[in-house]
């Protein structure tokens, strides 16, 4: 295995990985958050942090999914990919190969007509 495929194999099993980290991440630092909000705002609840805690993860979480949507309604998918296909050389010799073909094909046609 070359020293490429052999980064690519950890790399995209980090990336699928991150994931999960990003999440439990997320949720510590809300735990941080509300007990610094319940301390500056001196609130005094039983349960008051657990509480907290849960809304500020249902907001959080909704507001990525607004923010998902958002990215969705301005396209940013797939002008990513577009932007990412320009520096693939595997994408350009399919493409490449494609044109080619199309061109053959369009010449056979005027060649019978």
């Amino acid at each position: 295995m070359s020293i490429s495929k052999l980064l690519a194999f950890f790399k995209y099993r980090l990336d699928v990985g991150s994931v999960f980290l990003t999440i439990t991440n997320f949720i510590m630092l809300l735990m941080v958050v509300s007990e610094k909000v319940l301390t500056f705002f001196k609130i005094s609840i039983a349960h008051g942090e657990l509480i907290f805690t849960g809304i500020f993860i249902v907001v959080g979480l909704l507001g990525t999914l607004f923010f998902g949507q958002i990215l969705i309604w301005t396209r940013y998918a797939q002008n990513y990919q577009m932007e990412a296909n320009q520096y693939n050389p595997v994408y350009k010799e399919i493409l490449d190969a494609i044109k080619e073909r199309k061109e053959e094909k369009d010449v056979d046609i005027y060649k019978e007509a």
